[in-house]
């Protein structure tokens, strides 16, 4: 279908060597993930279809920036004027993760502008899996951080993802907008939808537990009590 055919545009775009019209391609493509109709699984499905195809995207831009320093910037201002706020960040996220790697002095500053605007995505699975991209996107660029910014980073992450990942039983009932506190304390019980989509959240756990010099300190000091507050 839509999927499909998007997905040969941009890679006909990208084996044209066409920055421009492969962006597009993807904002197209990444719109896909817009859908509210479909099960935790198919969603998952879906993500995975997309975000691979925006791997190839990635690939691309790494490899036009060995010519020219300048794509890459170039392509995250261009991206931001780039259709509906979900697609676009998911464009964004893609250019800006090989940007923070090919600029390490500026890197902590992109991925900080790049998690300021995820809070743009409230939606709790849309947001949940969108922040699980930008975790699987930039997680090689940790160690250019150091230990204090890469614990910083992920714990933020994780905070918000624990956040829309606790909505999701409202929006299983359908009651999503104007949640509050009191409805959200009393839903630790775990239904089928945040069951089926916990991996999301221990994720964070897992790169915290693999950054190469978290000393027990760091741990005790740093992660452990923020991870018991969640």
């Amino acid at each position: 279908g839509f999927v499909a055919e998007q997905r040969f545009y941009l890679r006909k775009a990208i084996n044209q060597k066409d920055i421009q019209t492969s962006l597009r391609s993807a904002v197209c493509l990444a719109n896909e993930l817009r859908s509210s109709q479909l099960s935790p699984e198919s969603y998952y499905k879906l993500y995975a279809l997309v975000t691979w195809e925006l791997q190839h995207l990635a690939v691309f831009i790494s490899e036009a920036m060995h010519q020219d320093l300048t794509v890459a910037t170039e392509l995250y201002q261009l991206a931001q004027c780039e259709g509906n706020v979900l697609p676009r960040l998911y464009v964004l996220v893609t250019v800006g993760a090989v940007y923070a790697g090919t600029d390490q002095a500026n890197a902590l500053e992109t991925l900080d502008d790049l998690a300021s605007m995820l809070a743009a995505v409230q939606h709790p699975m849309r947001g949940l899996f969108l922040r699980y991209y930008y975790l699987q996107c930039t997680k090689d660029k940790l160690i250019q951080l150091g230990t204090e910014a890469s614990v910083k980073y992920l714990l933020f992450n994780l905070r918000e993802s624990i956040s829309l990942w606790a909505r999701l039983r409202l929006l299983e009932n359908g009651t999503v907008a104007g949640a509050n506190a009191d409805e959200l304390d009393g839903g630790w019980q775990l239904d089928r939808c945040r069951h089926t989509l916990r991996f999301l959240i221990c994720a964070h756990l897992v790169h915290l537990a693999r950054l190469r010099d978290l000393s027990v300190g760091v741990y005790i000091d740093k992660v452990l009590p923020e991870a018991l507050r969640l």
